[in-house]
């Protein structure tokens, strides 16, 4: 009897070893390349002629590599073709203007992908890419790359379902508002939306999202940096995704490397994984391997066809570019950003539009504005340290050293380089710059030099009215009784270490140290099963299992006491 129980023992094992592997999610291997932002020479007409005293005078305001983009693009699709995954998926700005000859050119780079791999792509329109070109005009130039294939399209957006495998799906969202940057989507395509996913849930597939702007909000002042680049929350997205199991997305659009989650109201979790532009640095893109699990890499471009790049640079440049292609792209960016800032952003009229100050209703601010912007960018590039008599007064150390302050020893030369260390760090993903840090301390104690001396001209009522507009638009409650005391010439430095400490500190931080999951590389929960089979639905092998593990359960209840 006992070798009999063990037979039945040993089958009922088998038999369930089987099963489980019979019931095992098929693997769906992706890669995800964002903001590609793929650029004509011939349409750039500004690019600048060579100059060797200014190696860099090609470089873009917004670090992006335009000139480079055909080059980057190429070697993703190289490193794609080599590896294990069967789909491509490109959410948005596959083009930088969005022209006929950038879309045409791109879609020949795509479908000779398509034809030497077997590989599929999968696009949505960005923004860019509807600058110039309708939603028609998009689906008609990108047919074969998902809309050909759509077993369901939106009648009023270039949004689309696609089958990826027998058991995923992919949902294709055009977020877009054609000759706009903001965000498109309303409440008739979240509708459509809402539609589409519970479809997938009741049939019983694994929906993956895309789309080019942002579900959640992957970075703290997002709304100020770029308004419109999130999906409006009062549209219930998250919830419907959560609701109908639609557990990952793929974003772009802020070209920022970073992975939020969202908790639905019956304790779903969904993921939204935005991956920053494919041609800036980090040259970054995602391979994500759903399984089980969902296992999530971030792969670099560390390497050119320099023949694919335009020789009219200097000579400098092109030789960074072919020996270390990573601190060429991060040279790029450093040196775009910090022109964009200098002459876009920390100008009076850039600053009070992005914080939405209104002339006629706030007249005094805007002077106020007018006054200590130009004293604020002098700041911002002001030596960090005194490092003779010609600078004192002069620097960021010099500024603060009379209270009391000191700054720790460093690297850095100037606050920008600060604030552009950490921006080269966020978008790259997994930022780790914590409260001890030199780089958090220097934030902090350069943010108070800078406002110290931005606002050192300034009268009582125009300190008071700075700092008391610093905390409203960081959401801190100090009394006014308090600003108006940090007005005096004496207390100003403390008013301003009070701001730093209660409001400015804290968001650094926020900036600074990434929340969980990681951005780059990480394993994450699968897709649960979304329907349970009824008892028609129940395979032979479902059927087999039950059959054994009933005999085996009787045997054991009744043998209790001889085993």
């Amino acid at each position: 009897m006992k070798k009999l129980l063990s037979v039945i023992l040993c089958l009922t094992m088998l038999v369930s070893f089987s099963s489980v592997m019979a019931s095992a999610s098929d693997e769906l291997i992706i890669n995800v390349a964002n903001d590609l932002h793929y650029a004509l020479e011939s349409e750039k007409a500004n690019f600048p002629t060579i100059d060797e005293n200014n190696p860099y005078v090609h470089v873009s305001s917004s670090g992006q590599l335009y000139y480079e983009s055909k080059a980057v693009i190429s070697a993703f699709l190289d490193s794609a073709a080599k590896d294990e995954s069967t789909v491509v998926l490109l959410p948005g700005d596959l083009t930088d203007d969005g022209t006929k000859a950038e879309h045409q050119n791109l879609t020949a780079i795509l479908k000779a992908f398509e034809a030497s791999t077997g590989k599929k792509i999968f696009v949505v329109p960005g923004n860019h890419d509807v600058m110039k070109t309708t939603s028609a005009e998009f689906m008609a130039y990108y047919a074969d790359f998902g809309y050909s294939e759509a077993i369901a399209k939106d009648t009023l957006s270039a949004s689309y379902v696609a089958e990826l495998s027998d058991e995923y799906r992919l949902l294709a969202i055009d977020s877009t508002v054609p000759a706009e940057g903001k965000c498109g989507i309303d409440s008739a395509r979240a509708q459509w939306i809402r539609q589409q996913a519970e479809k997938a849930k009741a049939e019983g597939k694994k929906m993956i999202a895309m789309l080019h702007h942002n579900l959640l909000n992957h970075f703290i002042f997002i709304d100020i940096i770029n308004s419109g680049s999130v999906v409006d929350k009062t549209l219930g997205l998250c919830d419907i995704f959560a609701e109908n199991g639609v557990k990952y997305t793929f974003t772009g659009h802020t070209h920022e490397h970073d992975i939020a989650s969202y908790n639905g109201e019956n304790g779903e979790v969904i993921y939204d994984a935005v991956t920053s532009s494919l041609s800036s640095y980090p040259c970054q893109y995602r391979k994500v391997t759903f399984s089980d699990s969902v296992k999530i890499e971030t792969k670099r471009v560390e390497k050119v066809d320099t023949a694919l790049v335009p020789r009219n640079m200097s000579a400098e440049a092109f030789e960074l570019m072919s020996a270390d292609f990573v601190e060429y792209s991060k040279k790029c960016v450093f040196l775009g950003v910090e022109k964009n800032i200098n002459n876009s952003f920390l100008t009076p009229a850039r600053l009070k539009a992005l914080l939405k100050i209104n002339a006629s209703t706030e007249p005094e601010l805007c002077a106020l504005f007018d006054k200590v912007t130009p004293k604020l960018k002098d700041a911002m590039n002001m030596p960090l340290y005194t490092k003779d008599e010609i600078q004192a007064g002069m620097s960021i150390e010099s500024i603060i050293k009379p209270y009391g302050v000191n700054l720790p020893e460093s690297k850095y030369q100037d606050v920008m380089e600060v604030a552009l260390t950490v921006y080269e760090s966020h978008v790259a993903g997994d930022e780790n710059f914590r409260a001890y840090s030199n780089e958090v301390v220097l934030a902090s104690k350069g943010i108070g030099g800078m406002l110290m001396y931005a606002l050192s001209d300034v009268t009582a009522e125009e300190y008071a009215m700075a700092l008391g507009f610093v905390c409203k638009l960081l959401d801190v409650d100090l009394s006014a009784d308090l600003l108006i005391l940090a007005g005096d010439q004496i207390k100003r430095f403390e008013g301003i270490e009070l701001v730093v400490s209660t409001a400015i500190l804290p968001l650094i931080l926020k900036v600074t140290v990434d929340d969980a999951p990681a951005d780059c590389d990480v394993t994450l929960p699968g897709y649960a099963q979304l329907i349970e089979p009824d008892e028609a639905e129940k395979t032979f092998w479902d059927k087999v299992q039950e059959f054994f593990i009933k005999i085996f359960s009787f045997f054991m209840s009744l043998f209790a006491f001889t085993f």
